[in-house]
């Protein structure tokens, strides 16, 4: 989500946690698939109360609908490692280096679902 002026609306009027959610809320289908990325995979709490609700909220949003969860994570995995169909956890735990090195590798993944996904469409002579 890139959209600044949006982000400010949303979260003004229903707060950050629902901003996912919300906007999977009339499209998400049976079989269709979210896909979360997340460097701790957010928890539901810890000192500062819960953190990463957007992230758990379009989880369950997902999961109550039929849709499939695939997480990218690191450290422990957090929710989304319990949440999502399948997770892949970047195993850094260790900081200053930890955040932006599942981050790097989250990247290089991404990279590589979207090229299969390019291949599999042009196999399919849909593309």
């Amino acid at each position: 989500m890139d959209n600044v002026a949006l982000v400010s609306a949303w979260t003004n009027d229903s707060g950050f946690g629902s901003i996912f959610a919300q906007q999977l809320e009339p499209w998400l289908s049976e079989g269709d698939v979210v896909i979360e990325l997340s460097v701790h995979g957010g928890s539901g709490d810890g000192d500062a109360g819960p953190w990463s609700q957007n992230l758990v909220q379009a989880a369950r949003l997902a999961k109550e609908r039929g849709a499939r969860v695939i997480g990218f994570s690191g450290f422990g995995g957090g929710a989304l490692k319990e949440m999502a169909d399948v997770c892949l956890v970047v195993p850094v735990d260790e900081e200053p280096l930890g955040t932006p090195l599942v981050e790097s590798y989250h990247v290089a993944l991404h990279h590589l679902i979207c090229v299969a996904l390019r291949l599999r469409i042009a196999e399919d002579g849909d593309g």
